[in-house]
């Protein structure tokens, strides 16, 4: 539900209109298909590029500022660098 509730939020923060449509959503959102016939297939590395995805759109809409960025994404400022280094998105 954590990651529900943040693409919903960091939608709605970069959505140009009131209403939040497919189109707004992130593109392995709008992409996704699942597989009902497998229970067994790995989620991780959709979450991941899920997560480095919002945390890249957060970081453009708030021109690179780390501390706005967090608080849009509903994490610390701590959590948000760990994640960039996790990502080598960020130097360190």
């Amino acid at each position: 539900m954590g990651e529900l509730r943040n693409v919903v939020l960091t939608t709605a923060v970069f959505c140009p209109s009131e209403t939040i449509t497919a189109h707004e959503l992130p593109s392995h959102i709008q992409e996704f298909r699942p597989r009902i016939d497998s229970v067994e297939t790995p989620i991780a590395a959709p979450l991941d590029t899920m997560e480095k995805d919002l945390i890249l759109r957060a970081l453009r809409g708030t021109a690179g500022h780390q501390q706005k960025a967090a608080r849009i994404l509903g994490i610390s400022r701590r959590t948000l660098s760990r994640k960039l280094r996790s990502y080598a998105l960020q130097k360190g």
